[in-house]
């Protein structure tokens, strides 16, 4: 089943390949890193730095994993277009590696049955398998959130505080809100004591906010600390809200129902039918709730609990499928969540066709590149619409 996600993950990339603005950084990051390496001021940030500097140790690690590729495509003298398919691929792959993970510990803990429904949730929504290949900074962490995720329920303590300082400290300050409402539980439930806390956390934290500082400052030619900078311009200063706001509840009546599908109505059941699914669920409402205070809303942020809120449709379903013989209402019911799954299945399609449409500026380009560029004429002019899909590759 796992499977699935690598294929349908590839084919979002495969028919999607172009970007808009809010992934520029990351994706001209690949681009620099595997194309000028070490000659910082031929980096495009240098000339087009953004709104707040990001952080340049995602676009690290997912160069540095593609380089091997991306070194046999210019040997072979491919066309250096394909590279940006190699950095979307390997960032996929690394989020589907995390989540794996993550779905192998529910299976220990919750049966075969239950993660095999948990994975075809997963794979039949549609914009979780969109984001994963997409370089925005909310994804380039969600690796770590989903270690920290299978830390927590592992109690692997270590494993979750380091991932989610991580996550906090390098990418996104928000997740603060996230990981937070857990150690509130571990604490208060005596799984995780204050001294191990601190033993484990002080020297993390400490060598994290040293290694973006030391990292990014080479980057950007000063001394900097990205995500703080960040934090400040959109949440102190609340200058997010120049880029658009919405109201309080958008995320519970427009987000959320787009992201999950029809599965959402699988949630309440879920947690009715079986309690032990509440421990994730409410701190994903919480956050959820929390981040609603910011006027300034994107599906993409918050798209961390999603996996959250599908334990407890999966446990909805698994309860269901292991009695589905056993009396007339439970057939009733599997084949209603069948039902679901296909109506999951069915937006994803939707959703996909519009997306292939939704990057005219990309298309636009890549034909000029292709029937105009060896007449030599060079001189053209791109405007706005065009721009918000351009990239170096």
């Amino acid at each position: 089943m796992v499977q699935l996600l690598y294929i349908i993950s590839s084919l979002h990339v495969l028919l999607c390949p172009f970007t808009k603005v809010e992934e520029s950084f990351n994706i001209q990051a690949f681009h620099d890193i595997l194309y000028h390496r070490h000659n910082l001021t031929q980096y495009d940030h240098n000339e087009f730095p953004g709104v707040v500097p990001r952080t340049f140790i995602g676009p690290l690690v997912i160069s540095l994993l593609s380089a091997p590729i991306v070194g046999l495509l210019h040997i072979i003298e491919i066309n250096k277009f394909w590279t940006q398919y190699v950095v979307r691929l390997t960032l996929a792959l690394t989020v589907i590696g995390a989540w794996s993970r993550l779905k192998n510990a529910l299976q220990k803990q919750f049966g075969n049955t239950f993660a095999w429904w948990f994975t075809l949730i997963t794979v039949t929504q549609y914009h979780f398998m969109f984001y994963m290949s997409r370089p925005l900074p909310n994804i380039m962490v969600l690796p770590l959130v989903l270690l920290a995720f299978e830390g927590w329920l592992s109690g692997k303590h270590k494993q979750f505080i380091i991932s989610a300082g991580a996550a906090i400290i390098i990418f996104r300050s928000e997740l603060a809100m996230l990981f937070g409402l857990f150690l509130i539980m571990d604490l208060y439930f005596k799984k995780l004591d204050i001294p191990t806390l601190f033993k484990i956390a002080i020297p993390a934290g400490i060598a994290l906010i040293a290694l973006t500082v030391v990292v990014d400052s080479i980057f950007w030619g000063r001394l900097l600390w990205p995500e703080a900078e960040v934090f400040w311009y959109n949440t102190i200063l609340n200058k997010s809200s120049d880029w658009g706001t919405s109201p309080f509840l958008w995320y519970f009546y427009s987000a959320l129902p787009r992201g999950l599908g029809p599965s959402i109505v699988l949630i309440p059941v879920g947690l009715y039918l079986d309690r032990r699914f509440v421990q994730f669920c409410a701190p994903a409402f919480v956050y959820i709730l929390l981040y609603s205070f910011l006027p300034h809303k994107e599906l993409r942020f918050i798209i961390y609990v999603f996996p959250l809120l599908n334990m407890a449709s999966a446990a909805a379903c698994s309860y269901i499928y292991i009695r589905r013989t056993k009396t007339p209402i439970f057939e009733l019911l599997f084949w209603g969540a069948i039902v679901i799954i296909v109506g999951n299945i069915i937006i994803s399609l939707a959703f996909m066709l519009v997306a292939i449409t939704n990057y005219p500026g990309g298309v636009a380009i890549t034909r000029y590149c292709t029937y105009y560029y060896r007449e030599r004429r060079n001189c053209i002019f791109y405007q706005m619409l065009c721009l918000d899909h351009f990239f170096l590759f």
